[in-house]
Parts: C-alpha cells; structure tokens; sequence
C-alpha cells in the first residue's frame, strides 16, 4: 500500500492499496480500502505500481520429437512441435534477465522452420516447468524460411511450399471428413503428424503468428492469409512505418521490436559516400516507429525480440520512441493489455484487477520517462522476487560513528556511488566497498583512533537497515 498504482492505461490511483491473496487480485482501490486482519503488509510508499509485463515473442530452440507417425517430408515444416516440450531448455539467467525489465509472463516461440509449431505461454517464476505453464498451445508460428542449403533456396521458394503445405492440409481434413462420412469405396489415409497439426489453422481455429523480415513481407503473407483465411499475427522489423496503412487495414495483432540501427559510420567521407539514403532515413525514423503506428491507430505489442543487449537498450529505446512522440498509455498498453489480448489471456493477465493473476511491478518512479527509475520487485503469482535495485542501499551521507575504547562520537562522511564509494573523516578521505549486504573499508589505524600508531585498519560493517551499520574491525 502506500503507491501510485496504475491499474490499466490512463487510470491512476494515489497512495493506492491492493490485496492480494492465493496468487490472485482479491481488490484494489486508494488508501480507503479495507486490509483484512491476516494481511501481511508491504509499505511501498513513494513507488509506482504496474500490471506484470507480457513478452509476447521470446524464442526457443524446440527439438524434433523422436518416434511417433510421419511428419512433413521437408524439415522445415514442423507445425507439430511444441514450444512447451523445451521449457526445461530456459536458462534460468534468460528468466532472471526478463523479470529485471519488468516481465512476468512471456509467450515461448519455436525459433527456427517454416511452420516452427506451437507457442505456449509461462509464468517466469521459479519453480518446475508444469507449474509454470500457463497454455500449452497459443499459436502456429511460421516465416518464410529459407536459404543455408535444402529447398527452399529462395523466398519464392518458401512462398510456394508454404502455400502447398496449407493446401495438403486443407485437402486432407476434407478428405478425412469425407471417409469418416463414408469409407465405402475410399482408401484410408496416412496418418501425417504435421498435417494434422495444421488442421485448427486451416479451421481458422488458431492464430498463425508470422514473423516478417522487411516492410514487403507483410503484403506477401497477408495474400496467402487471404487465400486460405487464416488468422493472422505478426512480429514486425522496425520498418512498420513504411507500411502503418496496410498493416491496419489487415487488423491483425502486431509485435513490435525496439531494436534501432546504430548510427551510420559517416566520419570518414569516403566511407560516407556508401551509406545509402535509404539507411539514413531509416536510423532517422526507427525510433518514432512505435509513435507513427499509434498515430495511424494500429494497436500494437512491445517485445525484447532482435536486442543484441536487451537489459542495456530495452528501456534506453523505450523512453526514446516515448520522446518521439509514442504515449506513456499507448507505451504501457504494449506491455501489458495488447500482448495478453494476442495470447488470448486478457482475462487473467494485462491489468491490476480483481480476479487476475497477482502479476505486478514495482518501481521507484515513472519508467516511460524516467532515465533513473529502476525496477525494485516484480510479483508473480502474489510472490515478490527482488531486483537488483531493490537490494542496493544508498549509505551516502553523514555517519555519527562511535568506536570502542574511543571517547566520543567521529563524523564519517560517505559519497560516490554503491562501486566508487569514498569516506571521509577528519582531512582524509578512503575508498570502500559494499559486497554482500556489508560495507568494507580500509585505511590507516592512525587517521582512526586518532593517535599516532603503525598498520592498517580493517574494518566490516553489516548494513542492518538503510540508517544503521554494526560492524567490527
């Protein structure tokens, strides 16, 4: 209790209060509500407070499953692979990874193929892959995958075989219903793996998540959606702005990755003379991306997917595309409502209400503009995990010191940041350390007790709280 919460986008409440219990939102509302007695009680005052974030693309290595009946005789089509059979296969630094910006679900997609398979969605907590589990089968990614030996050697390539691959699939749930009608007279069919696994595409039953590589993609694949009327899905390139008036028009979920071209290399005027105008303009605009979609009213969902460093550049490219233009609301809906829409979990996940899983954020500040504000506890399934910033403790400032066998009380001043701490006393100042929840300092035993003496004093404080320090040396 205590924070601002931001319930959904474009809603606030001040000094809010929300309860939590058995892993789910019970209520929440302003500081007027009623704690049940059992509560335990977590002051976060001076925090804000948001709906767990959603990563709606992180891909995973899936392994084809050994055994079983036959399967697509190119290895690229593998429509019947699971997402969620690879769950073990998450290091446990990728979770922790996520969960520092703030995710606390993410949708797992089978990274490699034409028809990759099945995506599910988890819970990042810690725990064993069952219990983590949200869905098990979310959506049928595919790419025009093609290239690095094999057929297809070509995008036209990946184009065909992906259109005969819905066609043989079309033509085999039409020609089973028709055996299943009547056998007389009809040979029975092979069973086929992934043929069967495309049945709910073809059904219009389950969505076909499709990742693009170029702002051409899009026409190329929503001609193939069209023809076989597919559900469609997609992750985007950054070149969306090129096309914001026919992705609208399509009306399909889009995933937006923030990842922005580096500057152009333009010191040297000879090298300049190859950067393209095409490459310049695209630096230029990438950023305002995510702001030119809202404009055009495209709803959109913000993913990790493409960062070479998501930790240093996620929220570094975030607060850019909010300064180009891109709303806090429109910013925190990508996070939260859009991408729990496009796993179909709006009813459990993307905003702090009653009944939905108790997925929260807990930061210092506004985290769309603030170029400091850290994450300090994201909670999943009503437990908080701690983040690095919340296990940091400011100690700068003035220290009243007392040592044993010394009369009276030292002024120690303490400055720098946790890595580059320095402390001061007298005319003389020290470096130190934090490591392990302890301050660690050494300096001559002179500058100390305040008398002339030889050797070093080594001293070990434990940090008891933010404003006290009992240590020995």
């Amino acid at each position: 209790r205590g924070a601002t919460v931001i319930p959904a986008p474009g809603k606030s409440i001040e000094n809010g209060t929300i309860i939590l219990r058995d892993g789910l939102i019970e209520a929440v509302g302003g500081a007027a509500i009623a704690v049940p007695e059992d509560a335990r009680v977590w002051d976060v005052s001076g925090m804000t407070i948001y709906a767990g974030f959603i990563e709606p693309w992180a891909e995973l290595a899936v392994a084809d499953a050994e055994g079983g009946l036959a399967r697509h005789w190119n290895s690229r089509v593998r429509p019947e692979r699971f997402a969620s059979n690879a769950l073990a296969a998450l290091s446990g630094d990728r979770v922790k990874a996520l969960r520092g910006l703030g995710f606390t679900t993410a949708q797992l997609v089978p990274e490699a193929g034409l028809f990759r398979g099945a995506s599910c969605l988890i819970s990042l907590r810690d725990g064993a892959s069952g219990d983590r589990l949200i869905s098990k089968r979310v959506s049928q990614c595919a790419a025009f995958d093609h290239g690095g030996g094999g057929y297809p050697g070509s995008l036209m390539g990946s184009i065909a075989l992906m259109r005969q691959v819905l066609l043989d699939a079309r033509w085999q749930r039409d020609a089973l219903a028709e055996y299943q009608k009547d056998p007389k007279g009809i040979e029975r069919l092979e069973a086929n793996e992934s043929l069967a696994a495309l049945r709910s595409v073809v059904d219009g039953k389950q969505r076909v998540l499709f990742r693009t590589r170029d702002e051409l993609t899009y026409s190329r694949f929503m001609k193939v959606a069209a023809e076989f009327e597919l559900r469609t899905g997609y992750l985007g390139n950054g070149y969306e702005y090129r096309a914001a008036a026919a992705i609208k028009a399509a009306a399909a979920p889009l995933v937006v990755p923030i990842a922005f071209p580096p500057a152009p290399a333009v010191e040297d005027p000879d090298a300049a003379l190859g950067v393209s105008l095409a490459a310049l303009e695209h630096w230029d605009f990438a950023p305002s991306n995510p702001a030119f979609l809202e404009k055009a009213g495209v709803p959109f969902s913000l993913t990790t997917a493409r960062l070479a460093d998501a930790k240093g550049q996620f929220y570094k490219n975030l607060r850019s595309s909010v300064k180009r233009g891109l709303s806090k609301e429109a910013a925190l809906a990508a996070l939260t409502s859009e991408p729990a829409k496009l796993v179909g979990a709006f009813g459990k996940l993307g905003s702090i209400t009653k009944g939905k899983i108790a997925n929260l954020v807990v930061a210092d500040g506004d985290l769309f503009d603030g170029e400091k504000t850290k994450i300090h506890t994201v909670w999943i399934d009503g437990l908080p995990i701690e983040q690095e910033a919340s296990r940091a403790v400011d100690l700068t400032g003035r220290w009243k010191v007392s040592i044993s066998g010394i009369d009276g009380e030292q002024e120690w001043k303490i400055s720098g940041g946790e890595k580059s701490l320095k402390i001061k006393f007298g005319d003389e100042s020290f470096p130190a350390k934090v490591a392990g929840g302890r301050l660690l300092l050494a300096f001559p035993s002179a500058a100390a007790i305040g008398r002339d003496t030889d050797g070093v004093a080594r001293l070990t404080a434990v940090i008891t709280d933010p404003k006290k320090l009992d240590g020995s040396g």
